[in-house]
This record gives C-alpha cells, sequence and structure tokens, in this order.
C-alpha cells in the first residue's frame, strides 16, 4: 500500500507589521521560547505568530514553527497545531528534526480522531530513537478505543506494538471469548508484553450481554485515482488534481462513520495515472487479489489492463466520475454517475411532463463529453418523434443562429456560458424551456430573466437535509471549511458501498434492489435497481432565484 501524506488545507498567518531584521527576528524567538518554557503557551504562541509569516526564511525559522505548534498543543489547539505543522513540513521538507515534527503531527491527529492518518505520520519516522515513544503515543490514544475498533486498528498495523498492548489491555478488561483471549496471549508473546499486563490482576469481567459478533476480516477497498505524487506540488495540485484528495478526503471521514457502526474497511490506496507500468506492475501483486471493490482507475490506457484483471479475479469495479456506458463490460462494472444515456432519458421523460412542441434545439461546447452528450440527446429525441432544429457547438466566441422558437432548448457546455445562450436567445424573444447540465451556466454570475430554466444536477445536496446539516458542521469543526461536492461524493461512495458489503458481502447486489438510498448520506443516493449498473438517479432542478429540487 503506497503511503500518502494527505493534506488539503491551508494556512494564512496575516502579519501587517514590517519585517524584522534578523536580529530583531531572533530576539522575538528567543523571547517566546522562553515564554513556551516557563508553560505560558497562549503569550508564547502570540509572540512567535508574526514570525511564521512565509517571507522569513532563517535558520531560527523553523524552530518558530516548530515551537509554535507546540504551544497550540499545549493549550489543546490540536486543528491549529495541526495547520503549523504542515507548513513546517511544506516549508523544510529536509529539516533535521522532521522525525519530531511528524510526532508531534501524529499526537495531533490522534487528539482530533484521525487515528489511520496519526500512524501515517508515525511511519514517516525514521530515526530509531523514537521506538518507545511511538510505543508510550499509541498505547495512551487507543487505549480510549472500543474492542472492535482495537481490532481493526491491530489489522490495519500489525506491527505496532502500543496498539497490541492496547488491544491486549481491553480484551483483559471486558472479553471473557476464548478467542479474544488466545489473540491476547499472541500479542503478549508477539511483542513481549508481559510487564505490562498483570495476567493475575486482569481477570476478565463477564459482560451482561453477549458481545455483537462481526466478522475480523474488514472489507477491503482500493482506490486507484491520479495522486500525482510523484510529482507533488502544492500549487500544482490544486490546480489539477486536488478534487481527487478532496474525494478521498471524503471517504475517510466516511471510513470514521462506519466504524462507529461496527463496519471496518480497508482502503488501500494506489496513485494510478496513464503509465501503463505502474498498472502492469499493481495486477502481478497477488495481495489485490482480495479486493472487493477497486474505485478507477479513470484513464482509458490504464482502465483496459486493470478492468480485464478484476474481471478474472471477480472484484467489482466501480467507476467514480465517468458518464461513459461503454466502460461496463461485465455485471461486476458499475458508475457511480448516470450515464449520458440515463441523464438523457431522464431529461426526455420530464420534457414530455411539460407539454411542450416536439422540436428542439441543442447546445454543446468543444469539451469531448460535452459533444458526446448531446449526440446522446440527439438521437433519444429523434428516436421518440422530435425535431432538432438547431444543432451547434458554441464557445465564447459564437452565438446561436437559431431564429424560430422551439419546444425546448438542451445545453451540455462545461464552459459556463449557458448564460450567454440563453441571454442571447431572450433578447431575441426567444424564451423556451431549457434544460441544460448544471457546469454550462456560472452560477457566480447567473442574472437570467427566464423562468424556465432547469438544471441537470448531479452533485444536489438537499441544503435543508439534516444530514447534509449535520454532515457540514461536522466537517467544517474539523476542517474549518465547508466540504465540496467531491469530499461528499467520497463519502456517500463509501457509506453506500461499505453497507451494503458489510450487510450482504458477496451478495451485495441486495442492497441495490432493496433500497435506493441510505441515512446519512449527503448528494442523492444511487439507484442500480432492475439490474442496471449506472446510477439512475437524475436530479433536474429549477433556477428560481435560487435552486429549488424538483
Amino acid at each position: 500500500m503506497k503511503k500518502i501524506f494527505f493534506s488539503f488545507l491551508f494556512i494564512s498567518f496575516l502579519n501587517q507589521a514590517q519585517e524584522l531584521k534578523p536580529n530583531e527576528y531572533l530576539a522575538q524567538y528567543k523571547k517566546g521560547v522562553q515564554l513556551f518554557v516557563n508553560n505560558d503557551f497562549e503569550k508564547a504562541s502570540v509572540v512567535l505568530n508574526p514570525l511564521l509569516s512565509r517571507k522569513y526564511k532563517y535558520s531560527s525559522t523553523p524552530f518558530a514553527l516548530y515551537y509554535q505548534a507546540l504551544s497550540y498543543q499545549r493549550q489543546k489547539k490540536s486543528f491549529e497545531s495541526r495547520l503549523v505543522i504542515r507548513q513546517l513540513l511544506e516549508t523544510y521538507p529536509e529539516w533535521k528534526k522532521n522525525d519530531e515534527v511528524y510526532y508531534l503531527s501524529a499526537d495531533a491527529n490522534f487528539l482530533d480522531g484521525y487515528y489511520e492518518e496519526g500512524l501515517r505520520q508515525l511511519n514517516k519516522i525514521e530515526s530509531s530513537n523514537f521506538k518507545q515513544d511511538i510505543f508510550n503515543l499509541t498505547n495512551y490514544h487507543f487505549s480510549n478505543l472500543g474492542l472492535k475498533e482495537l481490532k481493526y486498528y491491530n489489522r490495519q498495523s500489525p506491527n505496532s506494538a502500543g496498539i497490541a498492548l492496547a488491544l491486549v489491555q481491553k480484551i483483559y478488561q471486558i472479553s471473557t471469548s476464548k478467542e479474544d483471549l488466545i489473540l491476547s496471549d499472541k500479542l503478549i508473546n508477539s511483542f513481549q508484553l508481559g510487564k505490562y499486563v498483570s495476567l493475575k490482576s486482569k481477570t476478565p469481567k463477564p459482560v451482561s450481554e453477549a458481545p455483537i459478533q462481526l466478522t475480523d476480516n474488514a472489507i477491503n477497498f482500493g482506490l486507484m485515482l491520479p495522486f500525482g505524487i510523484e510529482q507533488f506540488s502544492i500549487s500544482k495540485n490544486i490546480k489539477s488534481n486536488q478534487y481527487i484528495y478532496d474525494y478521498y478526503d471524503g471517504m475517510l471521514l466516511a471510513i470514521e462513520k462506519l466504524i462507529s457502526e461496527r463496519i471496518y474497511i480497508n482502503l488501500f490506496t494506489f496513485d494510478i495515472e496513464k503509465n501503463e507500468n505502474k498498472i502492469n506492475s499493481l495486477v502481478k501483486n497477488s495481495s489485490i487479489k482480495n479486493l472487493d471493490l477497486a474505485i478507477g482507475p479513470l484513464y482509458l490506457e490504464t482502465n483496459e489492463i486493470a478492468s480485464k484483471y478484476f474481471k478474472e479475479n471477480s472484484i467489482v469495479q466501480l467507476h467514480p466520475f465517468s458518464n461513459n456506458l461503454s466502460l461496463i463490460k461485465n455485471d461486476k462494472t458499475y458508475l457511480a454517475q448516470a450515464s449520458f444515456e440515463t441523464q438523457s432519458m431522464r431529461v426526455l421523460e420530464y420534457i414530455k411532463t411539460l407539454n411542450q412542441a416536439k422540436t428542439a434545439a441543442i447546445y454543446f461546447g468543444s469539451n469531448r463529453k460535452d459533444s458526446t452528450f448531446a449526440a446522446i440527446y440527439k438521437d433519444y429525441l429523434m428516436s421518440n418523434g422530435y425535431q432538432v432544429i438547431e444543432f451547434s457547438k458554441i464557445t465564447k466566441f459564437d452565438s446561436p443562429k437559431l431564429t424560430q422558437k422551439p419546444g425546448h432548448i438542451f445545453i451540455a457546455n462545461n464552459d459556463g456560458i449557458g448564460n450567454k445562450i440563453i441571454n442571447a436567445l431572450e433578447q431575441r424573444k426567444i424564451n423556451s424551456i431549457a434544460i441544460g447540465t448544471s457546469a454550462s451556466f456560472d452560477k457566480t454570475t447567473f442574472v437570467l430573466n427566464s423562468k424556465n430554466l432547469f438544471l441537470i444536477s448531479t452533485d444536489y445536496s438537499d441544503i435543508s437535509n439534516q444530514d447534509v446539516i449535520d454532515f457540514k458542521k461536522d466537517y467544517f469543526s474539523k476542517r474549518n471549511t465547508l466540504p465540496n461536492s467531491y469530499v461528499m461524493q467520497g463519502y456517500d461512495v463509501m457509506l453506500f458501498f461499505g453497507r451494503a458489503y458489510a450487510k450482504y458481502g458477496s451478495n451485495y447486489k441486495l442492497a441495490f434492489e432493496t433500497k435506493t438510498n441510505i441515512d446519512g448520506l449527503t448528494l442523492t443516493g444511487f439507484n442500480y435497481s432492475a439490474k442496471l449498473q449506472d446510477n439512475q438517479i437524475v436530479p433536474i432542478i429549477k433556477y428560481q432565484g435560487g435552486l429549488v429540487f424538483k
């Protein structure tokens, strides 16, 4: 499993003061450290904060960042501490004291409940001098978890003596199970934990109810997306593949939710881009034969190799972002999104309810997905007896040529120039019903007089739904920002498929037949009923001084 340092938050320290000279900077740094030594952590933070500006590159700057992170930690401000740590690691990736920074980062993540991220930080520590410290830290934080959670993390980190001890202690506190006692003996012998556990004094306590029987085998999911780790650059990734990290973040949050439901997921991440060498090497790795579900890859070159392997090994494959129905080549391949064919059918079904003339104008952008969607919708219209009076590619330099009013207008344009098309037509007194993809419209400057505009919004989230409200509040408390649609997509996919596998195992398809939605999802859910393999849910919303679900 590739170890991925995941983070997407940024820290910005506002400093309007005049830039400090080297001797002034050093004097203020020493003052802050002295306050820290005197246990005045709040004042230390105030003094050190102006020294954290990225304009400073003095030899004492990384130490200032480190002591600021420590000061926040001592004030129980682990969120702020993690932000400073991130800045330190980004700015000084080769700093001589980074092992201490990784240790501090792990502690901060454990405090905020991000156990898997904390373990990833500990795995980066190279010095053997931290062995006892790591043992103490993991045992301290993991001792507060329940028995099932500890078993899960013991499987995730089988070499962690601290987690092993926490699990042994928990078994001796609450379990009477013969299997658990055998496991505890095995861990005691493997890690030589006898000096930490008094077997005579730790007699198993009887429990009033038998423990819930869950399988000891966690569900194995593989995430095969282009993380771009080898070319990792903060500025680059924000512009190009930040959505991958957001999607992954949503999945991690869902895993935490599933653990509270006693559902345990092993999420293996693989950095798969267009390079076929990576996927060729991966399919030879026998460990991925145990995957229950593989999400991705995204690119055609790597997907052909992967999908063949998944079929041969009966691994379910989910395409997270594609609308391409041709990717479904066997009964174990699914699209998390509705295909263009399904969207076209749902749009036409809705148009028919509006009792408009059977004529249409279709506009699309230069993006290949736009033209593909437009062509599929055109075929559906014509096969249903509709006449397409204009079918045109529209860019920011073009205008529709339409002169007569059609029954409706269809727009598929990821360039956000749907506004321009509608306004141009309304100036010609053509105010037909218009329906288009949400990406066709720039909603930040959305000023339209039209009352007949409908949007295909596959990432629609009902802001009045209590589950959505609770999720956003929780996300904001942890990340200090609101989740975007990719975060919610990752969250929903993990929650939906994790529950399906936990309840039905290899008969996961039963979940598709019995429910079209699951409590706690943040978007509109999933529907694979009638043995269909692309998501059948296509939200169509009306623009009317805001977005109103239809």
